[in-house]
């Protein structure tokens, strides 16, 4: 009986115990509390990985290549003409990507079909064709006409669209009022000109009077066109360091419209469309 009477008395003192410890246990727990979780239920956490590599000189060349090849088969630079003893004539005028220059005739006959006038103001009131540009290319020039406006800068309209026989009468005008060799310097020959394209337009300013002038590049707005134009999807045609390889003089004013994605491209690559086409994308080794 004894023995009984001493294991039950022990028996309600280890509960009695339990019992105060839980107690404290629920009246301790709070904001500051913690809680042990066994290591056989404990989350596992996703391994570290170590950061990517830097790419590698071939890795990058590949990209580039794999890009140039993308604008190869989209462009197909081996439609042009790159030699310089020979005149080619260009078989899809109506492209975005056409190359109108000195070595690549459009046909007499070309006409854009959608030509249509820009919204934006021009140096001159007169109903004139040169009002007109190509209905892409007329809606991204507003909208960059609209970009300068907002940064503070006024631009305004000269000359778009000319058509071949237009064109002709200029070319022969400057000729016999300069000498040929003068003006293929700064006039392009019937079939030759981009305005003929219809993706070409001539900007000017209040700061150098309206007129095509080299010292627009230095203007605010000439400026403002230079480092912006490439966003609407235009480029500076005829650069001032590349005269030598346009073969016409800097202007600073005449905007190619080529879509933002190949804009984009010369204008961070600095290339022309003659070293892009012919050089970069293969075109002048008649690679396809």
């Amino acid at each position: 009986m004894g023995l009984r009477r001493y294991s039950v008395m022990g028996l309600v003192l280890v509960l009695g115990v339990l019992g105060f410890v839980a107690g404290c246990g629920q009246e301790n727990l709070g904001e500051e509390s913690w809680v042990v979780v066994p290591t056989t239920i404990r989350p596992s956490l996703p391994p570290v990985t170590e950061p990517s590599s830097e790419p590698t000189d071939e890795t990058e060349a590949t990209e580039v290549k794999s890009e140039l090849d993308l604008w190869a088969e989209l462009i197909r630079p081996d439609q042009f003409n790159y030699d310089p003893d020979v005149i080619g004539a260009i078989e899809d005028p109506a492209s975005i990507y056409v190359l109108a220059n000195k070595l690549n005739q459009l046909p007499e006959d070309y006409v854009p079909e959608d030509l249509v006038e820009p919204d934006v103001r021009f140096s001159f009131d007169e109903d004139n064709p040169k009002r007109k540009m190509r209905q892409e290319a007329a809606d991204a020039l507003a909208l960059l006409f609209e970009g300068a406006k907002e940064d503070g800068h006024t631009l305004f309209a000269l000359s778009g669209y000319r058509s071949y026989a237009t064109q002709k009468w200029i070319y022969e005008g400057f000729v016999a009022s300069r000498g040929q060799e003068a003006a293929d310097t700064f006039s392009a020959r019937p079939g030759h000109s981009e305005h003929q394209t219809g993706l070409a337009m001539d900007v000017t300013s209040a700061s150098v009077g309206y007129d095509l002038k080299e010292a627009f590049g230095e203007t605010p707005e000439g400026i403002w066109v230079a480092d912006n134009a490439h966003t609407y999807g235009f480029i500076i045609r005829y650069p001032e360091d590349k005269t030598e390889i346009t073969q016409y003089k800097y202007e600073p004013w005449h905007l190619r419209y080529v879509g933002i994605d190949l804009a984009t491209y010369l204008y961070e690559a600095g290339l022309t469309l003659e070293e892009f086409f012919g050089t970069a994308l293969g075109g002048s080794r008649g690679d396809s």
